[in-house]
């Protein structure tokens, strides 16, 4: 009887130290309960209104709960997993109690299905064939996934097949001399891709006086000018556009007058007496270029001779090519001696008629003056080097001190070039017709 005695007591004890908690427990449960609505509020504004209102308060780490993350609450009367679960839908947050008012947070990470099977699915294995404009097949083309290293190369029969890529990726096939050309990726039928060739200065053709070649297979020293180059300068000369724009020739303008001269010189000078003008051809026919005062008196330009070159409209221009070696003189013999300048003019293409028109207009200023003395800086001078020589000055020898006014001061730099020169040009071209005939108007 003592034995089970004993065991009562320990029991009845148990229970009594036990109840109390089990009341408590059962209370705090059933009295958290959550009346809140709110939209765009963040998590920590939650969690406080949830300890407001059940003086539960809400433990958690920063790495496992946003605390700034933003929610939408709606609930009424709702218990405190109701309300997490309403905060966190697409969330599994698991809530774990270390005291009555005590509630630890933590977020239990949903396991990520590996989508490698769904990206073997989807990847398939591209075909095709790669060849050129006129048809060739393009023997070791790449064709590659864009953004990665992935790719392949064509064979001898400019086919190519490139497995595991994704449907609708974006490749890129290219090849030397060549422009690249992108494609999407389709599994189902083969593509068929042309490539263009691609614009190289090597293969840019130039005019050498006895036909047209190229600068890959050209053997002499020839420069060539664009019309594009030419066109982008506002000059009223076409010699001046080939200015620092051709290695060994010096081109310099003889006066600033609209309509001057420009001096010339290939590789330098290459004669005392016999002159050093380059011979010019304008479409095969040797051109004169000296100047039209030498032929009439009266055209006489103020600063210096007339160029006949300005007579040529710079938009008509194709292109410029210089000879600077041996091929002028195997070509022109001794008039070639310092150079050939040959001039293209532009011809009318086969097809539509077409009207192109290119207008410009502008302001003319001088750059930078030179500096002069003043009118009283200048009467300094003067009297100063009479009392140097220790010489009374007269009225034959320094008017400018006794005869002319020398209160009056005219800036003749700024009375003479110091305005502003209005510069318009227009050009309007028609050209068309078959192949032959055609015709161009200018």
């Amino acid at each position: 009887m003592k034995v089970r005695f004993e065991h009562c007591t320990i029991a009845l004890l148990l229970c009594l130290l036990l109840y109390p908690f089990h009341q408590l427990f059962s209370q705090s449960q059933t009295g958290e309960r959550i009346t809140y609505e709110a939209s765009n509020i963040k998590v920590k504004t939650l969690f406080a209104e949830i300890t407001r209102q059940t003086g539960v308060r809400i433990s958690y780490a920063n790495s496992q709960i946003n605390a700034d993350e933003r929610v939408t609450i709606k609930v009424a009367n709702a218990t405190i997993q109701e309300v997490l679960k309403q905060a966190y839908p697409n969330r599994r947050i698991e809530m774990t109690r270390t005291g009555p008012k005590v509630l630890v947070l933590k977020e239990i990470k949903q396991p990520v299905k590996s989508d490698a099977s769904i990206v073997t699915s989807s990847q398939s294995k591209i075909t095709g064939s790669i060849s050129s404009h006129e048809g060739e097949p393009l023997i070791g083309a790449s064709v590659i996934v864009k953004g990665s290293s992935k790719g392949t190369v064509t064979d001898d029969k400019g086919t190519f097949s490139l497995a595991g890529v994704a449907e609708g990726a974006q490749l890129i096939a290219s090849y030397t001399g060549f422009m690249p050309e992108e494609f999407v990726a389709n599994s189902q039928n083969p593509a068929t891709i042309t490539l263009k060739r691609g614009q190289n200065r090597l293969d840019e053709t130039i005019v050498i006086g006895y036909g047209s070649t190229s600068k890959r297979y050209n053997t002499g020293s020839v420069s060539k000018i664009g019309s594009e180059d030419i066109a982008r300068q506002p000059v009223s000369n076409p010699l001046a556009a080939i200015q620092g724009r051709a290695s060994g020739v010096f081109v310099a303008t003889q006066n600033g007058m609209p309509g001057g001269n420009i001096k010339v010189q290939i590789r330098g000078q290459g004669s005392i007496a016999a002159g050093t003008t380059p011979l010019y051809i304008v479409d095969g026919v040797p051109f004169n270029n000296t100047s039209l005062n030498t032929f009439n008196g009266q055209l006489v330009n103020v600063a210096g001779p007339i160029s006949p070159l300005a007579i040529i409209p710079t938009s008509d221009i194709a292109s410029i090519e210089i000879l600077k070696d041996a091929d002028a003189t195997a070509i022109y013999g001794s008039r070639g001696a310092n150079g050939v300048v040959l001039i293209t003019t532009k011809r009318a293409e086969s097809g539509k008629m077409s009207v192109d028109v290119n207008f410009y207009t502008g302001v003319s200023r001088v750059a930078n003056f030179t500096n002069y003395l003043g009118l009283k800086e200048y009467l300094t001078l003067r009297r100063e080097g009479f009392a140097n020589d220790q010489t009374v000055p007269t009225e034959a020898d320094a008017p400018d001190l006794l005869v002319w006014d020398t209160t009056k001061e005219t800036d003749w730099q700024d009375f003479m070039i110091g305005g502003s020169a209005p510069v318009s040009n227009i050009n309007a071209t028609l050209s068309g017709g078959i192949r032959i005939p055609n015709f161009t108007l200018a």
